[in-house]
């Protein structure tokens, strides 16, 4: 499973703070904020954006938390600067028996309210919450910024979040373990295009972050973004749910089972639904801190990080049961695996309307990323208007000479926009990471599929791993290699502490080489699983979608090589270990080398180097030039290849003098070294 997304970083209206979002693009907004502290502040209403990039927000917010939980140990809470008036104590003091509590009659008052009411950071209350958070650009004294940043209570707004983000996870992660089985074995679809459509769903996901950040960005805002999105998400849910119970949709004439196109509209309103949101609801819980609250800013991204992992956990985990229970007449039933994350989706849903009065909500900002391109436009139709000149340094400057990037406003954004582009060059071989990454959901479950599913634990007794919920193995390796990778590997391997090139660079190495142990493994199976026909011979089946059918009927034939479904462990070990050192470092680079006012578009294309991941797979597979093995080889190679090309660009990069320092990431709590660390391969 992969990492969150990050939110869309800081437009250019914003100012810049945090990681984001997984998520992800965001994902593309922002995301960063900070929380009501013991110190409290009605706020101003303004239109100001309050976005920040997650990752940089969780970096700040870890850092920050695990010193005041260092302070507090050795002494006692200093009581909040008392410089305001503290009318509101009575209120305070009454949330003080509440997890999540909010004070909304009091949010819109003009006067600032300071509560010196001690209760408020007592460690038996560590989460204690108000809605009455100061203004993102309220100037505030250096005492007031020290008490936010060690106030750890967030807002009841938060609780509605996470709990979307919960469900909404489970109903994506859900769908997509037992998509690649729905396809072969329900739709009967043949191996190599059920792989092609699994990615194009992916595809299509990834690219519709552009949609949902412009919208969220540039006309709707989040709120918005998200509810309408969201419904579109779940009309897709239920599409997918209804065409799945058997008689609903026509049959196929030519492959006997239901016409596929259901199927196809329901996955196409799905992935414009979770994509379109990806960029926005990690922002949107930025939204409801202010800037200064890091601590409580690292409790909601680990709030939010919990969610994410626990709600695809538990959907991965449950789905395939769901989908191997027998109903109408079959011994499937997609129609219950596709339903009960509909109505997760649902529940998502009505969770995030019913905060609505809880939230704090900023206007749409901008399209930054129309202007990006308006400003690529302009610049080369002044070139071929003016032709070259000898004296201009970059092709970009050209955009000069359009009035609407004239003047000091118009070159600062152009040098940013100049700088983007130097980052974007560093993300070209990157989309490799992803081809190979992806295909956990499609060509490493379609090898499950031929392997031994039942094991015996040391004789004692049976245990059956169904097929697509190898695919938890990954999300449960993510939650234990984060600490590890975190505390133990990058302070000690010095290689790599403080070198976010190189770990990219080998995250891509480990990937290619779990490629390798699944090539060799797929061998393995190729050399002992035969299909015994009616006469008594042993044919060998070389299509998985065929060999999967002969499974299911009971006419394979496990010979002395059949292999366990066990030893597919080991090649995931090795891809999650590439996924901690590649894809949360690139997160982390994403986020720190791009200027403040583009972080949103940088991140878009971060998302962007996935989709172009997952359309390379839709080009191999559906070219047929492999059988199951060599083509694991192929991919393994192809990545090898690109791993060699990145650490050339990015040494490049380097040199060019385009880096920037790297602050801590989102997860690097444990790493030693200096706040800053300088970009170096």
């Amino acid at each position: 499973m992969a990492p969150p997304q990050p939110p869309s970083p800081p437009s250019a209206k914003a100012s810049p703070s945090p990681l984001s979002s997984h998520h992800h693009f965001s994902e593309s907004s922002p995301l960063l904020g900070s929380s009501a502290p013991a110190t409290m502040y009605t706020p101003v209403p303004t239109s100001s954006s309050r976005s920040h990039h997650h990752a940089q927000a969780q970096a700040q917010g870890t850092s920050s938390s695990s010193a005041s939980a260092s302070a507090s140990a050795s002494h006692p809470r200093k009581r909040p600067p008392p410089l305001l008036a503290t009318h509101s104590q009575a209120s305070a003091s009454s949330s003080s028996s509440k997890l999540f509590n909010s004070s909304t009659d009091a949010c819109f008052s003009p006067t600032p309210i300071l509560h010196t009411n001690d209760s408020h950071h007592g460690s038996a209350d560590p989460l204690l919450s108000s809605d009455l958070i100061p203004d993102s650009h309220a100037v505030l004294t250096d005492a007031e910024r020290d008490w936010l940043a060690q106030d750890t209570r967030i807002p009841k707004s938060i609780a509605f979040i996470v709990g979307n983000e919960f469900c909404e996870r489970f109903t994506f992660y859900g769908i997509k373990s037992v998509l690649l089985i729905y396809l072969t074995r329900y739709l009967r679809i043949e191996s190599n295009s059920a792989t092609a459509a699994v990615h194009a769903f992916n595809m299509f996901a990834y690219t519709a972050t552009l949609l949902g950040g412009t919208l969220s960005d540039g006309y709707l805002g989040r709120f918005r973004t998200i509810i309408y999105l969201s419904l579109v998400y779940c009309i897709g849910n239920l599409v997918l749910s209804l065409t799945a119970v058997p008689g609903v949709m026509p049959v196929n004439p030519s492959t006997g089972a239901p016409s596929p196109w259901g199927a196809l509209l329901g996955l196409t309103l799905l992935a414009l639904g979770t994509g379109g949101i990806k960029p926005c609801v990690s922002a949107f819980g930025g939204d409801q801190f202010h800037p200064a609250q890091v601590a409580a800013i690292s409790i909601f991204f680990s709030l939010f990080y919990a969610a994410i992992n626990s709600g695809s956990l538990l959907s991965m985990f449950i789905t395939p049961i769901l989908r191997s229970t027998s109903c109408f007449g079959r011994q499937d039933c997609f129609s219950l695996a596709f339903g009960l994350p509909s109505v997760l989706m649902l529940v998502s849903t009505a969770i995030f309307v019913a905060g609505r009065k809880y939230y704090r909500m900023s206007p749409p900002e901008g399209n930054v990323l129309g202007r990006v391109f308006t400003a690529i436009g302009a610049a080369r139709r002044e070139r071929a208007r003016v032709g070259h000149d000898e004296n201009v340094d970059h092709w970009l400057d050209y955009a000069a000479l359009d009035p609407e990037f004239a003047g000091s406003s118009g070159a600062k954004f152009l040098a940013d926009v100049k700088q983007l582009l130097s980052v974007v060059w560093v993300f070209l071989p990157l989309p490799l990471f992803w081809t190979l990454y992806d295909q956990q959901g499609s060509r490493w479950t379609s090898q499950a599929l031929l392997m031994q599913s039942t094991l015996s634990v040391f004789g004692l007794f049976d245990v059956t791993v169904k097929p697509d919920q190898m695919q938890v193995t990954n999300a449960l390796l993510i939650l234990s290699f984060i600490p590890l990778f975190q505390r133990f590997v990058y302070p000690n391997v010095k290689w790599l502490d403080g070198k976010p090139l190189r770990r990219m660079a080998l995250g891509m190495v480990l990937t290619g080489v779990s490629f390798v142990m699944a090539g060799t493994l797929q061998y393995a199976i190729d050399a002992g699983v035969y299909a015994s026909m009616e006469n008594g011979q042993l044919v060998e089946v070389t299509d998985h979608a065929a060999r999967a059918k002969l499974a299911e009927q009971g006419t394979l034939v496990c010979l002395s090589g059949c292999v366990p479904i066990v030893w597919q462990v080991p090649q995931y070990i090795v891809i999650t270990a590439g996924e901690i050192l590649f894809s949360i470092t690139g997160l982390e680079f994403a986020y720190s080398q791009s200027p403040p006012a583009l972080k949103s578009v940088c991140q878009a294309a971060w998302q962007m180097t996935v989709a172009v991941g997952n359309l390379l797979v839709i080009v191999i597979a559906e070219s047929r030039m492999f059988d199951a093995a060599p083509e694991l080889f192929f991919f393994a190679g192809c990545i090898f290849v690109a791993a060699v090309v990145f650490v050339v660009m990015a040494s490049g990069y380097v040199k060019s003098g385009h880096a920037r320092p790297m602050s801590p990431g989102p997860l690097d709590a444990g790493r030693q070294g200096p706040e800053d660390e300088e970009v170096d391969m």
